[in-house]
Order: structure tokens, then sequence, then C-alpha cells
């Protein structure tokens, strides 16, 4: 795609000299030429958006050092919710089972800064031994128009930030614990989020529970 792109902006110059030393020789471009120019600068810029959004939402590689080496988690909340609120969709995303919420407070504890909080690579354990992935859809979802939640350009050595994740899990798992894939973290989950009735529609902006 950056192939693409690079060929976009040089071909936008490109494209005016030719139409402009077209036929005739007299360099002047027409409305249709013109608008011709104008659909390819649109492709351009739609490129570069989608280009955008991939490298903020998709998650990135899997980060060399373990990650309860390379930072400090707590979780400062636990929630249960049947639906997140979606804020680019008038309807919900729903659960097959039940969100669970975390809200977690991270520290980088590295020596140098650090782009991301790798929350990809995080799991829910239950009691059964089953593991759950974070839900990409519903974080990003509930993340999106949470006020609270930290969104720094990188997590700097030492500082603490506010981050969250959504998994879904079965209604009725117990004993869930918040594991590292490398297995380098392991923290129990509060006992608030183990099985019970989910709470209604989850709002973004709703306070943690102190």
């Amino acid at each position: 795609m950056g192939r693409r792109l690079a060929l976009g902006w040089f071909g936008v110059p490109a494209l005016a000299i030719l139409v402009g030393c077209g036929p005739g020789g007299t360099g002047g471009m027409t409305a249709k030429d013109w608008a011709t120019v104008g659909a390819y600068q649109d492709q351009v810029t739609q490129l570069q958006t989608q280009t955008s959004v991939l490298l903020t939402a998709v998650p990135q590689a899997t980060p060399v050092a373990p990650l309860g080496t390379g930072w400090q988690v707590t979780i400062a909340d636990a929630r249960r919710t049947a639906s997140v609120a979606d804020p680019a969709s008038p309807t919900p995303l729903q659960a097959r089972g039940v969100y669970l919420m975390l809200r977690l407070d991270v520290v980088n504890a590295g020596l140098s800064p650090v782009t991301r909080f790798p929350w990809w690579t995080l799991r829910v354990r239950d009691g059964a031994g089953r593991f759950f992935t974070p839900q990409q859809e519903a974080t990003a979802a509930y993340a999106a128009t949470a006020p609270d939640l930290d969104r720094p350009e990188s997590y700097q050595p030492g500082l603490r930030y506010r981050a969250a994740v959504v998994f879904d899990v079965p209604a009725t798992a117990g004993g869930l614990r918040l594991q590292a894939q490398d297995g380098s973290l392991d923290l129990p989950i509060p006992s608030s989020a183990n099985g019970g009735a989910p709470s209604p529609v989850a709002s973004a902006a709703a306070s943690p529970a102190p």
C-alpha cells in the first residue's frame, strides 16, 4: 500500500503535466481534465485515510519482551455487561455470552518510551481452564468514547496510564484471572465480575467503581 500511496502523490503532478501537454500543445486544461485530476487525488486521500485507520486500529506484532517484565499492570475496575455502546452505530454491540470490561492502570517499566500498550496479548482464564482473547471491536468501541482513558502518543517510562480491554466470556464463567499470553502476568479479577447477572448496556462515560 505504501508504494501505491507514493505513486499516487507523484502521479498527480505527472498527470497534470501530461494533460497540459496534450494535443495542440497549448498547455491548457479543460474542466474535464481537472475533474480527472481531482478524482485521482480523491483516491489517494482515501488510501491515506485507510492506512491511518489500519495503523491505529490493528494490533502490532507480539512484543519481544515478556509483558509482565515490560509493564506494571493493575486492574482498576471490572464489570460485566450484555452489550457495549458503539459510537459508529445506533445499535450496541451484543455479546454472545457477556462482555467482561476491564479498566487497567499500566506503567511502562522499561527505560524508553513505547508506542502502544499491548492489550491484544492479554488473556482471561476461567476456573475451568478455558482461555479467552480480547474482542478487538468491542474494545475499540468502548475506548473510542471513554473520556477518562489515556491516549498518549507514547507511553513514557515510569508514568501511569489508564487503559481498557474487553472480553466476551460465558455468563456462567467464574474464577476469572487476567493473564499474559506469554505467561508473565497473572492477576485475579475482582469477584464482582465473576458470575451473576450482567449490567445493562455499558456506557463508555460510566465512572469506574470505587
